[in-house]
C-alpha cells in the first residue's frame, strides 16, 4: 500500500514531530510505503496535485484541522481516491462526528487498516464552495470570529462561549428548501451534513453525510437551558431534546437575510452576507471512519444496493 499523508505542521497546539515519528514507524511495521507533504502556505494544492499525478497512492491522508482536512478531500474526491483524517488541529469536528479516534496513531492505524468507511456527502455553498460537515449564521460563527480575536487557551474560551451565546443577538431571514418557504427571526441557523460539532455537542440526532440530504437546524433563541440541555446530549445522546430547534431536512436551500450576517463553514470564518444557496452533492467522498462511527449501518445499505 501506498500513501500520500499531508501534515500541516502548525495547526492544533501540540507538537506534531514525535508523533509523526510514531506514525513513520507504523507505516515501516506495516509495510507501507508512506510520503508527507507539508504544507507551507504557498502552492501547496499544486504540489499536492503533482505529487498524486506522479504516483499511484492508494490512499490520501490529512494530519491537521479541518482546515486541512478540507483542502485534502477535494483532492481525494478530485482523483478517486479513499480519504483518511489524522486529527491534528483544535476543533476536529468531521473526525469527532466520524468516530475516528483523536489520538493520531491510533487514527493512523485505522486508517491503514480500511476497516471502516463511509460515503461523505458535500454541500455546495454560493455554488463555489464544498463543504464537508457544517457551517452556520449567527452565534457561533460570532464565537469563531470572538476566538480569533483573543487567547486560545480553555479559560478564555469557555468565557467566551457563555459570553457569545447569552448576548441574544437575533437577525431575520426567509428560508426556502424542499419543503417550502420559512420567515422569521433567529439567533443562529446551523446548515449540517452530519449531526455534531467538533464539541460533540448534537444539532440534531437523525442527520447522516451519507443519506442525499443535509439539515437545517434554526434557533429563534438560545438560552441558559439550550446550552445546558445541548451540554448534557454532548455527554450522552438520550438527553437530546429538539424542542428548542426547527430542523428540515433538504437537498437544496436558499437563505436570505435583511442585513449582513457573520458566517462560517467548517471553521472559516467567512465574509458577512446577505445570502447563503445550498445544494447537496451526494456521495462525493469515500472517508474512513472509527468503529463507533453511527453512519456505517446506512452505508452498508447503500454498498447492497450497489452490488
Amino acid at each position: 500500500m501506498k500513501i500520500l499523508l499531508v501534515l500541516n505542521p502548525v495547526s492544533g497546539n501540540s507538537e506534531k514531530q514525535e508523533l509523526l515519528g510514531a506514525i513513520k514507524k507504523e507505516a515501516l511495521l506495516s509495510n507501507v510505503l508512506l510520503d508527507i507533504y507539508r504544507t507551507a502556505g504557498q502552492n501547496d494544492d499544486e504540489k499536492i496535485e503533482g505529487l498524486i499525478s506522479d504516483n499511484s497512492y492508494d490512499l490520501l491522508l490529512a494530519f491537521g484541522g479541518d482546515g486541512t482536512v478540507n483542502r485534502v478531500a477535494l483532492h481525494a474526491r478530485k482523483h478517486g481516491l479513499t480519504f483518511g483524517i489524522i486529527p491534528g488541529g483544535t476543533s476536529n469536528g468531521l473526525a469527532k462526528d466520524l468516530g475516528i479516534p483523536s489520538d493520531p496513531l491510533q487514527a493512523f492505524q485505522q486508517a491503514i487498516e480500511q476497516k471502516h468507511k463511509v460515503w461523505l456527502d458535500m454541500i455546495l455553498v454560493n455554488e463555489e464552495h464544498e463543504l464537508l460537515h457544517l457551517g452556520d449564521i449567527g452565534a457561533n460563527a460570532n464565537l469563531v470570529a470572538r476566538m480569533e480575536h483573543s487567547k486560545k487557551d480553555k479559560l478564555h474560551n469557555a468565557a467566551n462561549f457563555v459570553q457569545e451565546f447569552m448576548k441574544g443577538r437575533s437577525f431575520k431571514y426567509t428560508l426556502e428548501t424542499d419543503r417550502g418557504s420559512l420567515t422569521g427571526s433567529a439567533e443562529m441557523v446551523s446548515f449540517c451534513n452530519a449531526r455534531k460539532y467538533g464539541t460533540g455537542i448534537p444539532l440534531t440526532k437523525d442527520a447522516a453525510p451519507n443519506d442525499g440530504k443535509f439539515e437545517v437546524v434554526i434557533f429563534d433563541k438560545i438560552d441558559i437551558s439550550t446550552l445546558f440541555k445541548s451540554a448534557l446530549a454532548a455527554i450522552e445522546d438520550s438527553f437530546f431534546n429538539d424542542e428548542d430547534r426547527q430542523i428540515i431536512s433538504t437537498t437544496r436551500a436558499v437563505i436570505n437575510l435583511t442585513e449582513p450576517q457573520q458566517w462560517q463553514m467548517d471553521g472559516e470564518l467567512m465574509p458577512p452576507t446577505q445570502q447563503i444557496r445550498l445544494k447537496i452533492l451526494p456521495q462525493q467522498l469515500r472517508i474512513i471512519c472509527g468503529v463507533e462511527c453511527p453512519y456505517r449501518d446506512i452505508d452498508r445499505e447503500k454498498d447492497k444496493e450497489e452490488v
